[in-house]
């Protein structure tokens, strides 16, 4: 059965399962280079990895499972991790200035959009603030619904990339920790961006309180005439009390006890050359009215667009995308979908597992054996157990016999045939036999030749039956070791893995 992983071209994890992923990444690539780390020790590490994650786990389980293992097998070698991975993006500073610099804006914009205590309600600064304001909100509405190529070059793009730069100046680019801070900076580009949308709607929020200020404080002492003029317009004075009406009547004064809007003539009475004592006196209701256009137009939309900005980083701050198209990903997940690997210890024995000798319990526990099978070689059994065998695509066979006895082919050797027919049609490695000389060392010593021409009958059985063998005292637990790395040798060279 083979593990269930696709090659996704994107993963999006928790921010501590990104961040130890691609901490992961960075250390495997740089102690590779030192010398610390190597293909086989990253193969093995997504085997175990695998194993403890469970063939059914997504590669989102798996991934985060594997870069903890590499990180804790890398621990000798990089002790100081934490510091590593304690990346944060200081972004306040520039947000600060940006923000102060937008009050002082908004602040001195009044004292350019009035003449003095003049205030014309057709002013070019305020309508073109206001009318920029849209503008932005349109652009950010066809954003959001696909229809606006990004500029590469836009102010939001730009100190987004101020952003991701303030932290990192100064440091060796082939320190551990500059390389993840770059890896992990480039994957925090939509949160930057974010941050970057969210500090310029702080800013118009601070342009418009600037201006806000300005005109209130102003107000107290200064008597403000407000009225109009125009030159396309001044002779159709019912096209500027339309104007007017959209601009400044966007929140009736009137929900706020104020004065109703003025009827048409009253309008045309405000033309700066036909003012009168009247029309003064009803500034403050004008200064009211465009106050609550500005809020109306800009600090009500921007403070909206803030909290949805600081919406979107709440979440952007718990979860990470990471691109998972590099060869990087690619080699673990090809080692992923290595072949299921079973691992088969089968011992011949008249009876059962529970009175099987301790030497082959021993060596299955020594060798971390996924089974151990128990046949019988004089019944003839083989075939039937063998085939119950839990379904893999690699087996690992080993035959564990008794050379006490006297071989015979039609018995011991109809096993060993079975079990290479069985590896033959998996497509697995030849089985080795393992040929246990306790028995024959404890009755007659471990010097004696009848241990050693026992031997030699059952190595030459063995060989003219196509397999390699290994004869050894198995209630020795040196001689444990020496069939561990004997194995391991000969696995390697007689291995075949399925393709």
């Amino acid at each position: 059965m083979k593990a269930s992983i696709d090659f996704p071209t994107s993963l999006r994890l928790s921010a501590e399962d990104a961040q130890d992923v691609l901490l992961a990444e960075t250390l495997e690539r740089s102690e590779t280079e030192s010398g610390h780390w190597n293909a086989e020790e990253s193969l093995t590490a997504s085997r175990d990895a695998r194993e403890l994650a469970g063939t059914s786990a997504t590669p989102a389980v798996y991934l985060p499972i594997r870069a903890r293992l590499v990180l804790a097998r890398l621990k000798t070698f990089v002790p100081n991790q934490e510091k590593l991975r304690n990346i944060t993006f200081n972004t306040w500073p520039l947000v600060l200035g940006l923000l102060l610099l937008a009050y002082l804006g908004g602040a001195l914009t009044d004292r350019f959009a009035t003449e003095g205590a003049r205030i014309n309600l057709l002013s070019p600064p305020v309508l073109l603030l206001l009318v920029w304001n849209l503008i932005v909100y349109l652009l950010l509405l066809l954003s959001a619904l696909g229809l606006s190529p990004k500029a590469r070059f836009s102010p939001i793009e730009m100190l987004a990339v101020g952003f991701s730069r303030m932290k990192w100046t100064g440091l060796d680019k082939n320190a551990p920790k500059a390389l993840f801070a770059a890896r992990w900076t480039a994957v925090q580009t939509t949160r930057l961006r974010t941050e970057a949308s969210r500090a310029f709607h702080l800013a118009s929020c601070a342009f418009a309180i600037g201006l806000l200020t300005s005109i209130a404080v102003r107000g107290i002492g200064t008597a403000y005439i407000v009225g109009w003029e125009s030159t396309w317009f001044g002779e159709n004075p019912e096209w500027i009390a339309a104007i007017l009406r959209t601009v400044y009547d966007i929140i009736p004064l009137d929900w706020f006890g104020g004065t109703p809007w003025p009827d048409d003539e009253i309008v045309a009475d405000l033309r700066f050359d036909r003012i009168d004592s009247a029309t003064f006196n009803s500034a403050s209701d004008w200064l009211c009215r465009l106050m609550l256009t500005i809020s109306a137009v800009i600090l009500l939309p921007r403070i909206l667009l803030v909290a949805v900005s600081s919406w979107k980083l709440s979440r952007l701050k718990k979860a990470v995308t990471i691109d998972t198209t590099t060869s990087y990903y690619r080699s673990i997940f090809s080692t992923d979908k290595l072949p299921e690997k079973h691992s088969i210890l089968i011992v011949d024995h008249a009876g059962d597992s529970v009175c099987l000798p301790t030497e082959w319990l021993s060596l299955k526990s020594r060798l971390q054996t996924n089974n151990l099978l128990v046949a019988n070689a004089w019944e003839g059994d083989i075939s039937e157990k063998i085939a119950s065998l839990p379904e893999a695509t690699v087996y690992d066979c080993l035959i564990g016999l008794d050379p006490t006895g006297t071989p015979e082919d039609e018995v011991h050797g109809h096993l060993i045939d079975c079990v290479k027919d069985f590896c033959l049609h998996h497509s697995s490695p030849s089985p080795i036999v393992i040929l246990n000389l306790a028995p024959l060392v404890k009755r007659h010593g471990s010097d004696s030749d009848k241990v050693g021409s026992r031997r030699a009958l059952w190595e030459s059985f063995a060989h003219q039956h196509g397999v390699s063998s290994i004869a050894v005292n198995l209630s020795d637990e040196a001689a444990l070791t020496t069939v561990e790395t004997r194995l391991s040798t000969l696995t390697n060279s007689l291995g075949q893995t399925k393709s």
